[in-house]
């Protein structure tokens, strides 16, 4: 979570406590704030990895110039620090900040998992807000066009928190819809939350954010971007099972012992059988 003064206003001292303090209902191993002029931002660091006992976000690189938070699980990890030529023992969201310090925002065309990413340029005064490819760990945002601030956090009560009582109203139209015709703003709208002006960042785009307000960018779309096998039923068979392998190696870092939630259906047992060996 955060927020940035695109003014460069120094902002007030106690909104670092007014927007952490939401924190506390969540199960959290470690959390840091950063608080710098007009800057705030903050992580709730969970150990699901032995890796992410390292992760230091948030931080400021002052050589780059670039303020980072992160909540980052990777799968293609190890693809990563082949490429990147990085230690072995690197948090995913170092890796992430890495592929970002060389690619820049193509940096997301390397990055396969579940993220939620911000970075602030200091140098452009220009933040990036980045969610995954299926937007796993959503993110939400407000713009206050007035003050020039933007608020960011997995969490709405955060941004309520940091903005003046009153401020943010409840989307009644959209709770409306949500009554009598179920699922028609979340289909029609995906964007939209209970809440006027605090919108969702949504899967496979990007926010760019400065003094012209903010740009939603597209990075990747299923549907766009289709592609065509010409394979046959025996070759799709060996494509998925080694897909899944994949997967579960990456799931199967975890820092204790791992766990299933089954259904009644086949999709979960299915998963259960092919990961239990």
């Amino acid at each position: 979570y955060g927020m940035i003064d695109l003014h460069k206003h120094t902002l007030e001292n106690d909104l670092c406590d007014r927007m952490s303090v939401t924190y506390k209902q969540c199960s959290i191993d470690k959390m840091k704030i950063l608080p710098d002029h007009n800057v705030i931002l903050g992580c709730g660091i969970q150990y699901f990895t032995k890796e992410s006992v390292n992760e230091r976000e948030p931080f400021y690189d002052p050589e780059k110039q670039i303020y980072y938070t992160a909540d980052c699980f990777l799968d293609n990890r190890s693809e990563l620090i082949t490429e990147l030529s990085l230690q072995t023992d690197l948090p995913d969201g170092e890796i992430a900040f890495q592929a970002y310090c060389k690619c820049g925002t193509g940096f997301l065309n390397r990055l396969k998992g579940c993220f939620a990413i911000g970075i602030y340029e200091k140098k452009t005064n220009t933040f990036y807000l980045f969610a995954d490819h299926t937007s796993s760990r959503v993110i939400y945002y407000y713009f206050d066009r007035e003050r020039n601030r933007f608020f960011f956090s997995n969490l709405i009560e955060t941004i309520k928190a940091a903005n003046p009582a009153g401020s943010i109203l409840i989307n009644e139209k959209m709770i409306a819809e949500d009554i009598s015709l179920p699922l028609f703003s979340f289909l029609q709208r995906p964007e939209e939350s209970a809440y006027c002006d605090i919108y969702k960042v949504l899967p496979g785009t990007y926010l760019q954010v400065n003094d012209n307000g903010v740009k939603i960018i597209e990075y990747w779309n299923p549907v766009k971007n289709r592609k065509t096998w010409n394979a046959t039923r025996e070759e799709y068979e060996k494509r998925f099972f080694e897909l899944m392998d994949q997967t579960y190696a990456a799931i199967f870092r975890a820092k204790g012992q791992v766990g299933l939630t089954l259904s009644s259906g086949l999709d979960s047992t299915s998963v259960a059988a092919m990961a239990a060996p």
